[in-house]
């Protein structure tokens, strides 16, 4: 608990603990916390961080009835701004620290509307490529009448173009930042290479899911 307190304590000065709790985890105070752990590192000086990868747009759709296989079902459909390092740079900005997100996204509606979401956010997107190539990533996911997953589709083909010369090319940036977050949405010889520039630096990974 102590320690908690003292990681709320450097917070406060962009937003009160009620409101990091909201924005972090719904109220649920120990995993919120346990998630900015990375922020202890410099108690005399701002932390930066440096979410990489998955930075999409997710769809929902919760089902108002019982699920009922090979046939459309009535539901609610909600589309927002998601991705692991997405949301790990969307908060990070909503707490007032410096952030900047390295990732990618496609030439299209999408690209533009998760960068306007993330200005807003005061994220620093200099790092974030366009591709013109595979559209920006999406996420959807259809839940049952109760809130629990049923199945799921992830289309990622465009971080595929993050390799180990993106990785070489922004690695001497990386060494300004005291914390990165990364994620497995990036190929694993990008994920090997980018640990190769770390340094001192806090490294936090996300596995994403079970296949990966």
């Amino acid at each position: 608990r102590a320690r908690q307190n003292a990681i709320a304590t450097r917070l406060e000065s962009a937003v009160t603990r009620a409101r990091a709790r909201e924005i972090l985890n719904g109220g649920r105070t120990e995993d919120a916390f346990s998630k900015f752990e990375v922020l202890e590192r410099r108690a005399d000086a701002t932390a930066c961080a440096y979410p990489a990868s998955a930075f999409d747009a997710d769809v929902k759709a919760r089902l108002l009835a019982d699920t009922q296989a090979g046939t459309s079902n009535p539901a609610r459909v909600l589309r927002t701004p998601g991705g692991v390092a997405g949301n790990v740079a969307r908060n990070l900005g909503r707490l007032g620290l410096p952030v900047t997100l390295f990732s990618i996204v496609g030439d299209d509606p999408s690209g533009r509307w998760l960068l306007g979401d993330l200005h807003a956010a005061a994220v620093d997107t200099s790092g974030v490529r366009r591709s013109s190539g595979p559209p920006t990533g999406s996420y959807l996911a259809v839940l049952d009448r109760e809130g629990r997953l049923v199945v799921a589709a992830a289309d990622m083909e465009i971080y595929e173009a993050l390799d180990p010369a993106w990785a070489d090319g922004v690695g001497r940036s990386l060494r300004e930042f005291d914390a990165w977050v990364l994620d497995a949405n990036l190929p694993g010889p990008t994920v090997a290479r980018l640990c190769g520039y770390s340094g001192d630096a806090v490294l936090v990974a996300d596995p994403v899911s079970v296949p990966k």
